[in-house]
């Protein structure tokens, strides 16, 4: 149950700070979302794989690079299923320097590698700690909020593959 607190935290964070970031950048708060939920499914994965990871390493070194890394990895593959399922590329780093099929790029790398850095060192211990706050029934409220997102991920999937789909026929088949 922790790691799903973990992950329903980092995911609506991410949101959140998509969100804010689009409203910095644009003058308006809420982005065209994936999901209907508010929820990130990459914030969510990417601290996840960190915090486990970074368990049975102490080099600090290592530590920087796979802040760097992970989420790097974690936002291509997120880019790469979701071009792949929707037809459509969420995000695109085309315009910036040194980056990888438009997915990921080194300026932004460097972005979640100090963002992720900074969680693990600062936040993730707070949230940690919530954790062992939490009374017991709550877990039960935690595994519906899990599956409240897992169906909103696999509506959308469906319903976004089966337009996808049309739209493809449609343009393989034109009408004379």
């Amino acid at each position: 149950m922790q790691l799903l607190f973990y992950y329903l935290i980092y995911s609506f964070g991410g949101w959140l700070l998509e969100n804010t970031y689009n409203w910095w950048k644009t003058g308006i708060f809420l982005k065209d979302n994936f999901l209907k939920l508010p929820m990130k499914p990459m914030y969510g994965i990417a601290p996840i794989l960190l915090i486990y990871s970074l368990n049975f390493i102490t080099y600090w070194p290592v530590k920087i690079l796979l802040c760097f890394f992970i989420p790097t990895f974690v936002e291509y593959i997120s880019g790469l299923l979701l071009e792949k399922f929707t037809g459509r590329k969420w995000w695109n780093y085309f315009d910036e320097p040194f980056n990888f099929s438009g997915h990921i790029c080194l300026k932004f790398s460097f972005y979640w590698g100090l963002l992720c850095f900074g969680i693990l060192t600062f936040i993730h211990p707070i949230v940690a700690h919530l954790y062992t706050l939490i009374p017991s029934f709550f877990n039960s409220i935690l595994l519906l909020l899990f599956v409240l997102i897992s169906l909103d991920i696999l509506f959308t999937l469906v319903s976004t593959f089966s337009r996808y789909r049309i739209v493809s026929n449609v343009d393989k088949h034109p009408i004379h």
